[in-house]
């Protein structure tokens, strides 16, 4: 652990976690186990929203893999909500309306109303907020808002504000608008016309603010695993969890939540602060990144998800209650379990095994060999292994998942293949990916451990084909249109079609091979080193239309 005052670290190969003022800044990993870390993938772990604190005291114990924050401090949300409604109050000239609630603890942050404007958009109004103690009435904040939409929530935002007594007013009505309300009380309150109370109705309104909790966040560092813990919380104005009044927070409160970096604006996920591709949950729910760019996401269930990274290395969470929230400035996950596996012995050439299976996190480990078209036409959530050899067409028309064979595999691997990964240990036939395609997100990939059959990538529309061992055959990438081929340590040119041509990688090549690399590797626990020091050339079509002198038009 690092010695500066509240800073601390705490490594074991596979993670390096980091940290100040109680909060973990710094998650890095070596998918290998061999303290080579990469990139920061995260903005904080905490429990709950953090709170920085220079008082936190960090604590290493003698293994050196667990980590200990004492009096970690973190806010916990708190709210009061009525947002039930039979009627429209309407605010006409001269008049306000109000309504009166009670924070009981913690800090206030912003008041919500829901608006009526029997159908206009050109009425404007003043909400105002003050704090009532006795007989003297505060403003703490006021703001008027213009262009009013029928049915819309607006949001007074104020500064953090201590609980208490407050009363929320409209005022200064321009054209025709009001407040949804309700003919019942049903919280601790009073609806008001002119100050004056109205007896059986509430307002429609929410109340958003924090309370601050403390306690003590664990981090235990085991092999490739890493578990959060937060010991028995409190709230941070009760002077001791034994004190009797009211020291438990609620559950929600106890969650462990990550931040991770995210730009929200535009469509673009290549930007270096999005460093998760796709998510995968146990439920078989597959969300590529993109979609938390077109609408939010949020109270996703399951026993675990599975985020796939941009720069070497995936995260799983086990959890019984998971929520991704996107906003402007990050993405949370929030978290309180298991993963389902298959496996099946004497597997003798039976074919189709895995054929359209998708969803439901499942591992289908096949101890033999695989017959022609292993995983077709397989979708997400899949992870098929094969502990052995596999025939003819794995992966024949696959949209999404992954399949590992660590034995050698036969023609045609990855034939029309849309999506997803194939990873080969050995050598493989002829043919092999032929006619893969991509489109916008999902590119195929085929990684070959050893040497390849002659027509490699024959017709090959999409995707990336990664050679670690040789290229044996000839014809390769025979009326090639499309997608990329690397070849460790060169090739000859008398293996190659003269429908393509040799280029250096780039920056970009350079950095997605690595990631293929990474995944390749640590799928089949060996070390990436010797592979990422080699050189590669990149094969890439001549032109878009092989045959196209051969059509009519």
């Amino acid at each position: 652990m690092a010695a500066n005052a509240s800073r601390f670290a705490l490594e074991n190969g596979y993670f390096r976690v980091s940290g100040e003022d109680g909060v973990v800044t710094s998650l890095r990993f070596d998918p290998t186990g061999k303290g080579h870390y990469g990139r920061n993938h995260i903005i904080s772990i905490s429990v709950g929203n953090p709170v920085r604190d220079p008082n936190a005291k960090p604590e290493v114990d003698g293994s050196g893999h667990r980590l200990f924050i004492r009096g970690a401090k973190f806010a916990n949300p708190i709210e009061v909500n009525q947002s039930q409604a039979n009627f429209a109050q309407l605010c006409g000239p001269g008049t306000t309306i109000g309504q009166t609630f009670t924070v009981e603890r913690g800090f206030l942050q912003s008041v919500e109303a829901h608006i009526p404007t029997w159908h206009t958009t050109n009425s404007s109004a003043t909400f105002t907020l003050y704090r009532l103690e006795g007989d003297k009435k505060t403003q703490v904040a006021s703001h008027r808002y213009e262009n009013l939409v029928d049915g819309m929530w607006i949001e007074l935002k104020a500064p953090d504000t201590p609980a208490g007594t407050f009363l929320f007013e409209m005022s200064d009505v321009k054209g025709t608008a009001g407040w949804w309300s309700l003919g019942k009380d049903v919280i601790k309150g009073e609806a008001q016309i002119d100050g004056q109370p109205k007896p059986n109705e509430d307002r429609c309104f929410r109340v958003h603010g924090y309370e601050i909790g403390i306690g003590d966040f664990e981090i235990t560092l085991d092999g490739n695993k890493m578990r959060t813990r937060f010991l028995p919380a409190r709230r941070a104005d009760v002077s001791s969890p034994d004190s009797g009044d009211e020291p438990s927070l609620s559950k929600d409160a106890l969650q462990t939540c990550i931040v991770f970096p995210w730009v929200k604006s535009g469509y673009d996920t290549t930007n270096e602060r999005i460093v998760f591709h796709h998510f995968l949950t146990s439920e078989g729910l597959y969300m590529p990144v993109h979609q938390f760019k077109r609408r939010p996401w949020s109270g996703v269930s399951g026993s675990w998800v599975l985020m796939s990274g941009r720069f070497g290395s995936d995260l799983k969470f086990p959890n019984a209650s998971i929520h991704l929230h996107f906003d402007e400035d990050s993405m949370t996950m929030v978290f309180p379990g298991g993963e389902r596996e298959i496996e099946v012995d004497g597997v003798n050439g039976q074919r189709y095994v895995a054929a359209g299976f998708r969803g439901g996190g499942v591992r289908l480990a096949l101890r033999g060999v695989a017959g022609n078209d292993l995983a077709c036409f397989m979708g997400p959530g899949m992870l098929v292994e094969v502990l052995g050899n596999a025939q003819d067409g794995a992966g024949n028309t696959m949209g999404a998942g992954k399949v590992v064979i660590r034995g050698r595999a036969g023609d045609i691997v990855g034939y029309a293949m849309r999506g997803g990964k194939i990873f080969v240990g050995g050598d493989v036939g002829y043919r092999v990916g032929i006619h893969m395609k991509a489109y916008q997100d999902q590119v195929p990939v085929i990684v070959i451990g050893g040497n390849t059959g002659s027509f490699l990538g024959e017709y090959m529309a999409g995707g990336r084909i990664v050679v670690l061992g040789n290229i044996a055959g000839d014809w390769t990438g025979a009326g090639m249109h499309g997608g990329a081929i690397y070849i460790r340590g060169g090739v000859s040119p008398h293996r190659l079609s003269p429908d393509v041509r040799v280029c250096d990688l780039d920056d970009s090549d350079w950095a997605q091979l690595r990631e293929d690399i990474w995944q390749y590797c640590r799928s089949f626990e060996t070390d990436p080193d010797p592979f990422l020091a080699s050189s590669f050339v990149k094969l890439i079509p001549r032109r878009l239309r092989p045959y196209g002198d051969q059509y009519a038009h």
